[in-house]
């Protein structure tokens, strides 16, 4: 019922592969400062980043025998409508509140403001890094096993990192800390430069 796989040294392995690529993005995002709200943002991020990584493994786990019935694709238009209601109901029940709000985007200027600028990266967002991403990695899980699948899915932040800071390195991105406007740019980590957009 719980669709647990037969232990293996090479799956232990990518286990290990995977809590330590957990666990860089977590020390690395650490600051040094420990003051107040951003100690506690920081705190915040962690246990989101942990409950992604425990949500998606329950998604490829108990995808997998529905995988055996349908396409992959079926399987994730469908997993995309149940979570389209359940974020319906969160941010209707969570957006009149503005110190929620504030907590969860300090940097919005609203709940349901998006600048125009930002239009097409969200739309690029849902649409290449959300439904094809999880399309792919469903269709993966038809074909792999499931803990390969997760390990995967907890490596994406850090593959992430690694391509964003190539990409930075190679000058194919505006740097943030050259601009005071809200176009999309790209910082290396560090203390006083983040990753993000």
């Amino acid at each position: 019922y719980l669709g647990w796989e037969r232990p293996s040294g090479k799956r232990f392995v990518g286990m290990a592969v995977a809590f330590l690529g957990c666990a860089s993005m977590v020390l690395v995002g650490a600051r040094g400062d420990g003051a107040g709200d951003k100690a506690a943002g920081d705190v915040a991020g962690n246990f989101f980043f942990f409950g992604n990584c425990i949500c998606a493994s329950c998604y490829v786990v108990r995808s997998k025998p529905l995988l055996r019935r349908f396409p992959p694709v079926a399987v994730t238009a469908w997993s995309y409508c149940a979570a389209a209601i359940l974020m319906l109901v969160t941010t209707m029940s969570l957006s009149p509140w503005s110190t929620v709000v504030s907590a969860l985007c300090p940097d919005c200027r609203g709940a349901w403001r998006v600048p125009r600028k930002a239009a097409p990266a969200l739309a690029y967002w849902v649409l290449c890094q959300s439904c094809l991403a999880y399309a792919l990695l469903t269709w993966g899980n038809r074909y792999a096993s499931a803990s390969l699948v997760s390990g995967y899915s907890v490596l994406q932040p850090v593959t992430a990192a690694g391509l964003s800071a190539a990409v930075l390195a190679a000058g194919l991105a505006r740097d943030c800390r050259a601009r005071d406007d809200d176009d999309a740019c790209l910082a290396m980590p560090g203390p006083e430069r983040t990753l993000g957009a």
